[in-house]
């Protein structure tokens, strides 16, 4: 804001300036002098120092108005990133969310798994060997015959 304050009172100096001399007008002549020699003595610097003045107003309102529209783009490329991180950010939210529930549901599976694996080693201590490796032979023949099935 303070950057906005003083590029405001750049013209103000200038401005002022100028209403002074217009509201003041040319000087008085002073005795007696020549209509041409009043107008090139007096009016034509003072209609100068106007000029200059009014340049320099119309060149810092025209840099005012290309800065004002060099910040509008920024603006609009910022507003444009801004929607598209906030639609980033909302698909990583549901990824996030989704992965989460991912974890929980293996987490679970292998609880599952262990469980059945303890289990199975009550299992395995009550079963000769031979009849154990028969047991997993005929499982993992079924496993293959209902990938055919399917």
């Amino acid at each position: 804001m303070k950057e906005a304050d003083v590029v405001a009172q750049w013209g103000i100096k200038d401005i002022k300036e100028f209403e002074n001399k217009v509201a003041k007008g040319p000087e008085e002549p002073k005795g007696l002098i020549s209509a041409k020699s009043y107008r090139e003595k007096i009016v034509i610097p003072f209609l100068a120092g106007l000029n200059r003045i009014f340049k320099r107003i119309v060149k810092m309102a025209k840099s005012c108005f290309a800065e004002s529209i060099e910040l509008k783009k920024k603006l609009e490329q910022m507003d444009a990133d801004r929607k598209t991180l906030i639609r980033d950010n909302d698909e990583l939210k549901w990824s996030k969310e989704y992965l989460e529930q991912e974890l929980d549901e293996k987490n679970e599976r292998i609880y599952e798994l262990e469980e059945s694996e303890f289990m199975l080693g009550f299992f395995r201590r009550f079963v000769k060997d031979e009849d154990y490796e028969k047991i997993v032979e005929m499982g993992k023949e079924e496993r293959e015959n209902n990938k055919f099935i399917r």
